[in-house]
């Protein structure tokens, strides 16, 4: 670019500024003018110099910038290409002192004093008009059966209602739950706010899919998008989502549905189109085979990962509406001074933002545009929660008591699989923590207490997440070879193929995942279990349980699942979100006129993973990625590796079930709950008064009538934030309190305050330190025991003998100051120790 040129850019960049035109995204609002924006045409990249954007990130003009002495007029044929191209009505040619205004369908170039505004651009295009269309729209249940049964609402059969269910079955057509309508409706609610991003946070089994079918039907039956495109996160989900539109479209009737590889020619042909980023990443397709204007709708299925890195390139190529869907969104800024980081450190900003979930679908930290959860979804009816069974042995208990720290190297290369590989660092862990009797007991225990079908009595379908493709691959053999033992008469019907290997490495690894699907169930065959029932009668996939690693993590639709089994640990919330929502969704076990309606289902837990997450600090920030030489916000992170060597037998600690309740358990309550506990009550005006004032009466009153055990921040109260803090006490309101609001710097554990108790006695009546242990022991029983301080007071020493903690001869050891140093415990030892007993 030669100066003069730059020059005639900074004029233009300012005369854009002063019409209201942003180059630059700032707090409140994105960015809506794009530079050198790159289109590939006849084997060949060009760039426009500025493409102007509506509210909504669609495209309005173009503007062509030349040098002073460049004569204007000659740059027409090629701003036109470019408007035409990009697909936009409007250009300028500007030379930051002359502008040239044209319409690409009559040609004729107009002279202009400045730039039209985006309100002025938007009216010239009439696409404000569009949007009403839009903003009058109003989902109803039967969005999606009108496609298939037009004016359903007046056909005889739809209104009468003992007969509606059946004419519903045989049309093959469903009503949107209601649920799912208010979610459409929140969305065209937030689009007439002038909002073009929404997340959609909803529970595994909700219906995610179908949901996306309407938001699409709403937008092109309005026009407001003329082409969608749905990305995934994984090849084997393309075909389960065509499936599901097609299901919905009428099979190519009314929108065809194609997925991008399957047709790379003509998907332009399409209204809807089906890829995973991966795709468009390649050979940097999305670049040279796309326009930015070629989809006005982008819905990301999965969007807490599928965008993550440098798929996020391709997400932010593409301009229009965008569409998260997700049940575990990233919220990199809770519990972040957002204005203060933006000041002290841009880099950790920019890190977070790039990540969080929430800001990329433009809502703020923990408010998405629409939420449905999992309690929500059991309470009607649609979801089940899991029979959690604790199952942890000796050596789950020793790895989990010496502390797992892992070294991680995330890597856009990797399949999910080797990804899980590189946390648990294969090559030492499954060699020091599993012997062959370990994976044998693990398996003994599942089949033992497997949940069986219902209906024919084979053990239900089966997913286990183990810690590594080599371990899947083991664990599915020993279940091959003990079934032998379990089935002795029916064993030789599963022909060796009892259970499976699903990872990556395994030829058509995807085809086994959907053939393991309600949908078609006959992954190796179908079931032969029960005598003289065949697959006409009851179908049932033959291959009763599923060894992987995360492949099946996310996105996987099976009903008739029935059990899970967690034989490896689970280090992220949202990973054991996504797991266990493999088997919340409803299923109707029906053989001949036998009914059983799915109400659970077991969940194996060989690692303390439900006891982690119960403790888990889920107010908490998340790290923001470390700066690296040469790593960018979407480059890898790292985190140190610390290997347990055990050479002990192995043997069952503990197999406890419990159902869980319809609240869920608490990472249903809490895990990306909107404002915290600790937030709200820094935000509380009375309560900062009253703490700045010292009235700690009335701060504690504040606190038990608006904080404690109050469902909307997950019934969190003292003492479970005492266990999360690992205090191994409960602490008092006034001490959160003081720690929330900085008067404290921290909280000490009992530990501490025992140790602080014994040195203030040992100095208060001058002891010698070898006498420590025996301070020590009273200090312990006085705050353990109510009855040992009642003798205390009462000073009826002789009957410590009958407590079973403290004795009199532990009391005589102490010399003739025993008395004394009893009686002065209750000066000594502090509140916040007896709060513990």
């Amino acid at each position: 670019m030669s100066d003069k040129e730059a020059l005639a850019r900074v004029k233009i960049d300012k005369l854009l500024e002063e019409s209201g035109w942003r180059l630059l995204d700032d707090n409140q609002k994105r960015k809506n003018v794009v530079l050198e924006q790159g289109y590939r045409y006849d084997k060949k990249t060009k760039f426009t110099d500025y493409l102007l954007l509506d509210a909504y990130s669609r495209p309005l003009a173009v503007i062509e910038a030349k040098k002073k002495d460049y004569p204007l007029r000659s740059a027409k044929a090629q701003a036109m290409e470019y408007a035409t191209r990009l697909g936009v009505r409007y250009f300028y040619l500007s030379n930051g002192e002359e502008h040239l205004f044209c319409d690409v369908q009559d040609g004729v170039l107009h002279p202009s004093d400045s730039f039209l505004n985006q309100d002025e651009l938007i009216a010239l295009t009439e696409n404000s008009d569009i949007r009403k269309k839009l903003w009058e729209e109003a989902c109803e249940d039967t969005l999606l059966a009108e496609i298939k049964v037009p004016n359903i609402q007046n056909n005889v059969k739809f209104k009468d209602e003992e007969l509606r269910d059946d004419f519903l079955k045989d049309s093959k057509v469903k009503l949107l739950r209601d649920y799912q309508v208010d979610a459409v409706n929140a969305i065209i609610e937030s689009a007439k706010q002038g909002n073009n991003r929404f997340l959609l946070e909803m529970a595994t089994g909700t219906g995610k899919t179908l949901t996306c079918a309407a938001i699409i039907e709403i937008f092109l039956k309005t026009k407001n998008a003329h082409r969608a495109l749905f990305l995934v996160d994984r090849i084997e989900l393309e075909n389960q989502a065509k499936r599901s539109f097609d299901g919905v479209f009428n099979n190519g009737q009314h929108y065809t549905v194609s997925i991008y590889k399957e047709g790379r020619d003509n998907w332009r042909a399409s209204q809807i189109l089906i890829t995973t980023v991966q795709s468009l990443l390649a050979q940097d397709r999305y670049q040279t085979e796309f326009l930015p204007s070629d989809f006005d709708l982008i819905i990301v299925d999965e969007a807490h990962r599928t965008i993550g890195g440098k798929a996020r390139e391709v997400f932010e190529y593409f301009v229009g509406y965008k569409i998260g869907l997700t049940a575990t969104p990233k919220d990199y800024f809770r519990g972040v001074n957002t204005k203060q980081l933006i000041s002290t450190n841009l880099y950790e900003y920019d890190a977070r933002a790039f990540r969080d979930t929430y800001l990329t679908f433009g809502c703020s930290s923990g408010k998405p545009t629409y939420e449905f959860t999992l309690a929500d979804g059991v309470k009607k009816g649609i979801l089940v929660m899991p029979y959690a069974i604790d199952a942890r042995t000796d050596i789950t208990y020793q790895l989990m008591d010496e502390g797992l720290k892992i070294y991680q190297t995330v890597s856009g290369e990797l399949t999910d699989d080797e990804q899980a590989e590189q946390i648990f660092k294969i090559n030492d862990f499954e060699k020091r923590l599993f012997s062959e009797n370990t994976n044998e007991m693990f398996c003994r225990m599942f089949l033992e207490n497997a949940k069986r079908d219902p209906l024919i009595g084979e053990i239900g379908k089966t997913i286990i997440f183990c810690v590594s493709q080599a371990h899947a691959g083991k664990i599915a053999n020993i279940l091959n070879s003990l079934i032998k033992e379990y089935e002795p008469e029916k064993w030789n019907r599963y022909s060796g193929h009892f259970a499976e290997q699903v990872t990556s490495s395994v030829e058509d690894h995807s085809k086994m995942t959907q053939l393991f699907t309600t949908e078609f169930n006959e992954l190796n065959g179908t079931s032969s279990y029960l005598d003289g029932c065949d697959s006409d009668d009851y179908k049932t996939s033959k291959t009763r349980v599923c060894c992987t690693v995360s492949m099946m993590t996310t996105g996987y639709d099976c009903q008739d699942l029935l059990n899970i089994c967690l034989m490896r640990p689970v280090l992220q919330p949202s990973e054991f979100i996504q797991i266990k929502g493999r088997g919340t969704r409803i299923f109707d076990f029906i053989l001949d006129r036998k009914f059983v309606k799915k109400d659970e289902f077991y969940f194996f837990d060989y690692f303390g993973n439900f006891e982690r997450f119960e403790y888990y600090d889920y107010d908490k920030k998340l790290k923001a990625p470390k700066q690296t030489s040469g790593t960018q916000p979407n480059g890898d992170t790292s985190v140190e590796n610390e290997t347990v060597t055990l050479n002990i037998p192995d043997e069952t600690v503990m197999l406890v079930g419990a159902k869980v309740g319809d609240d869920g358990m608490r990472i249903d309550r809490e895990f990306n709950k909107g404002t915290s506990l600790r937030e709200a009550m820094l935000a509380d005006e009375e309560l900062r008064e009253a703490v700045e004032k010292k009235n700690w009466d009335k701060v504690v009153r504040i606190v038990n009538e608006r904080y404690n055990n109050k469902q909307q921040y997950g019934y969190e109260n003292n003492e479970s934030i005492g266990k999360q803090m690992r205090l191994q006490r409960i602490p008092s309101w006034r001490e959160l309190v003081e720690l929330y609001y900085g008067i404290k710097t921290r909280l000490k554990t009992k530990e501490e305050l025992l140790q602080a108790a014994v040195t203030k006695c040992m100095q208060f009546f001058d002891i010698e330190e070898v006498k420590r242990k025996d301070i020590r022991k009273l200090v312990e029983a006085y705050v353990e025991s109510k009855e040992i301080r009642n003798y205390i007071s009462n000073e009826q020493y002789m009957l410590f003998d009958y407590t079973g903690i403290y004795t009199m001869q532990d009391f005589i050891r102490l010399g003739d100051k025993k008395k004394l140093i009893a009686q002065s415990l209750k000066d000594i030892v502090p509140q916040e120790l007896l709060r513990s007993a």
